[in-house]
């Protein structure tokens, strides 16, 4: 062996000692390049860190503005259920009404949903949508079912045996790590840190009614979820997941730079106008859910005086306005000399 090769096998190969310096350094926090498991971590802590104010203002905000279009100038004080149905149905949530409604029911205690509840889904939005989504993903997995019917249906069978999988306290409550886990087993979702987050977040604000029963207050006050609890949670990130996804809608992308809240009012107008000539047009692909849902609409463009005529539609008037949409088409519905339709 020459020294040139000599001098290659030293310059590839550092020392023991070398190596034990740049390693001591590395740990000490010094000089040195990282690992790729240190950068990784790094990545995950500055993905996975608290948002910062500005943002948490922002999503305030935005989820303010929705509820202004469910409750313009939140003069009630409150959602009805039936607002925010049709959303669910559009957005291939569900196929039954009764199943939507029992969903709102659990998640808020009351089908007239308080604004200050609502509101409380602005926070923690993006983890809430990657819950709500890997849930999907399950129900499309086992079942043709839709996600509100695979919930609700046989009087939540699916989530309490979700609940009764964990290890509950002896009075039946779970903490949050056992939820943890439960989510990490069904491969709902990876992301523990800011699923914990979540998870501390909804035990803080819990809707209404949880907070007025003792049971369920002692429940909130160890930082536990009782069954109600961890099924008004899926309910809560289910219906966030449809008000994010609606804003999503009416905020997409367009030729102007800036959307004013008049356009937004408009796109909003026009969505509805959409879920409602399709439950009238597709009669043969909503079923009989498609009556209940619009005879039970009450969004603030319509009157109390048209609901009601729509409550007083005989099964002959309902199908004769089906055939005639049907062959007349959308002008059939639409207001006559509305450009922008």
């Amino acid at each position: 062996m020459d020294q040139g090769e000599a001098a290659g096998i030293v310059k590839q190969e550092p020392s023991k000692s070398s190596r034990t310096k740049h390693s001591a350094r590395a740990d000490a926090g010094g000089p040195g390049v990282p690992t790729e498991e240190a950068q990784s971590n790094e990545g995950k802590s500055t993905l996975q860190g608290p948002a910062s104010p500005a943002k948490i203002v922002a999503r305030r905000v935005k989820m303010q503005r929705m509820l202004d279009l469910l409750d313009p100038g939140c003069q009630i004080g409150f959602v009805d259920a039936d607002a925010i149905i049709p959303l669910m149905f559009w957005l291939g949530l569900t196929k039954s009404r009764t199943a939507a409604t029992e969903t709102l029911r659990m998640g808020f205690g009351s089908l007239q949903i308080e604004n200050a509840g609502l509101l409380t889904l602005g926070d923690h939005a993006e983890v809430q949508m990657r819950l709500v989504e890997g849930l999907r993903h399950l129900v499309r997995r086992d079942s043709a079912e839709h996600m509100c019917e695979y919930i609700a249906g046989n009087s939540f069978q699916r989530p309490r045996a979700w609940f009764n999988s964990m290890r509950a306290d002896p009075n039946g409550c779970v903490d949050i790590t056992q939820v943890q886990n439960l989510f990490a087993r069904m491969e709902v979702t990876s992301d523990r840190q800011t699923l914990f987050r979540l998870l501390s977040y909804m035990i803080e604000n819990p809707c209404p009614s949880m907070a007025s029963d003792a049971r369920e207050a002692e429940a909130i006050e160890s930082k536990k979820f009782s069954f109600n609890g961890f099924l008004s949670l899926i309910c809560r990130c289910t219906t966030s997941w449809v008000l994010h996804r609606v804003w999503s809608m009416l905020t997409a992308e367009s030729s102007k730079k800036l959307l004013s809240d008049y356009d937004i009012d408009n796109r909003w107008i026009q969505l509805q106008r959409r879920i409602m000539i399709s439950l009238l047009v597709n009669q043969r692909f909503w079923g009989r859910e498609s009556r209940q849902v619009l005879s039970a609409l009450q969004p603030p463009m319509i009157s109390t005086a048209e609901v009601q005529e729509l409550q007083e539609l005989s099964q002959d008037q309902w199908n004769a306005l089906f055939q005639r949409v049907r062959a007349q088409g959308l002008a059939s519905v639409l207001p006559q000399g509305d450009g922008s339709a």
